[in-house]
């Protein structure tokens, strides 16, 4: 028999009465999900009810104490709880459904045609109208059977982008394989992609290709200029590694010149003594590997 798991109504109480179950970290404020909540609350007021467990008239808070502070500090004074028979807050998280990227998307679409603006969603979710505006045409282009069966998989944005690249048959190809092989990563998405002959991909006009063009030539020139970087970093490196070299060998030259150090190391530390000699020998660091076994 399932029990269940909290009063079948909400409760108002005052924020005053209220205690924090944990300790709450000193900086939570700059947190990117504090600042969500604030925006959230601000704008549409609580959504999600504070659990509470009440005991010898202690009011302790289970789940919900950054929404507690978002309230101080708008200067509510009380707020909607769920009071809960047990003094339990480890499976109120465990517990959610998380939405899929199309779940996100159906939403987003029925609050717009409801009459949402776009930049009321924008404040209420803490985004960029350009993030808005792509989670709503996140599977334009997409085959209705993709959308089907992708509707409650966890998958990533990019994935859909790799999607677009094909024909909607190859689509339903690619995600059923994905599905029976369980792996929704970028790498897998674009091997099938590369896998595929030009006849299965949708052609692009002249335009776009010149704007890819465009792209591919100043991703390009960014990569020559970090590899030129890189390069140089390299070659900084590379000087004062060898001169390390220079003192080190100089070192291990001066302590062989002592024979009882030689002997020392002869007797009861062999393998240090091979490899000092092999460090004592390498002339070059480029050929540090091929002439001297290190």
């Amino acid at each position: 028999m399932i029990k269940q798991c909290f009063e079948p109504y909400f409760q108002l109480f005052p924020i005053d009465q209220l205690v924090c179950s944990r300790p709450l970290p000193v900086n939570i404020r700059m947190s990117s999900k504090y600042k969500q909540i604030m925006t959230s609350v601000s704008e549409i007021g609580l959504i999600e009810p504070v659990v509470i467990f009440i005991e010898n008239d202690v009011h302790k808070i289970l789940d919900g104490h950054l929404r507690i502070e978002v309230l101080k500090d708008l200067n509510i004074t009380h707020a909607h709880c769920l009071i809960s028979p047990v003094n339990e807050a480890y499976t109120y998280n465990k517990r959610v459904n998380r939405l899929t990227i199309l779940q996100e998307q159906k939403m987003l679409r029925k609050a717009v045609e409801s009459g949402v603006s776009t930049d009321k969603l924008c404040a209420v979710l803490g985004v960029s109208p350009g993030i808005i505006n792509t989670r709503l045409h996140i599977s334009d282009g997409i085959a209705k059977e993709v959308i089907a069966l992708l509707a409650e998989k966890n998958v990533a944005q990019n994935i859909f982008d790799i999607l677009r690249k094909m024909k909607h048959y190859k689509q339903t190809e690619c995600v059923t394989t994905m599905i029976s092989l369980n792996n929704f990563t970028k790498k897998f998405a674009l091997s099938l992609l590369h896998s595929m002959s030009p006849e299965h991909l949708v052609t692009k006009n002249k335009d776009e290709s010149n704007k890819d063009l465009v792209k591919t030539l100043a991703r390009l020139e960014k990569e020559m200029a970090a590899l030129q970087v890189e390069t140089q970093n390299i070659q900084h490196e590379y000087g004062e590694n060898n001169i390390r070299l220079i003192i080190v060998k100089s070192y291990i030259i001066k302590l062989f010149r002592n024979s009882e150090i030689m002997h020392w190391l002869y007797d009861y530390n062999v393998e240090f003594f091979d490899l000092l000699k092999k460090v004592s020998g390498i002339d070059d660091l480029n050929n540090i590997t091929s002439s001297s076994g290190l």
